[in-house]
């Protein structure tokens, strides 16, 4: 066997190991997915549908065992809050939630407004709803949505 076949052989094994990675990675964010879609619900139904929250694309790989899937959610005033999920672990069993929010005329690269972070366990899932919630309430509540 030569040396470019067992290479062929080695990057098709990281290559079929990545798609099960992230199957697992989306398997274990599926309740947190179907948690968000009910969040995104009730929010569209208490303050309209200039704020809902939506996923943006499907969870990809990030680096080694990190894959990440962002939902932003867009108010009146087209300010945005981008929540993104960054499933981590050997396990696929931690979550890091990162909000950052900025108003919709600003750079990102050049002013990323407000960011925050915390790590859950994946098995939290109502700690993670909570955390969101809290996260889309101060964010409506900043940009005068709220009464």
């Amino acid at each position: 066997m030569s040396v470019s076949s067992i290479g062929q052989e080695h990057q098709q094994g990281d290559a079929m190991q990545t798609k099960s990675d992230l199957a697992l990675a989306q398997a274990k964010f599926d309740p947190v997915a179907r948690v968000l879609d009910r969040l995104s619900k009730d929010i569209e139904k208490e303050y309209g549908r200039s704020a809902v929250l939506k996923p943006r694309g499907s969870m990809q790989q990030m680096a080694g065992n990190a894959y990440a899937v962002r939902y932003t959610l867009r108010d009146p005033e087209e300010a945005r809050l981008s929540l993104t999920f960054l499933v981590v672990g050997g396990d696929a069993d931690l979550l890091l939630l990162k909000g950052q929010d900025r108003s919709g005329s600003r750079d990102a690269r050049a002013d990323p407004g407000q960011v925050d972070q915390r790590v859950y366990r994946l098995r939290e899932v109502e700690e993670i709803k909570a955390a969101v919630k809290q996260k889309i309430v101060d964010h409506l509540r900043r940009r005068g949505a709220l009464h």
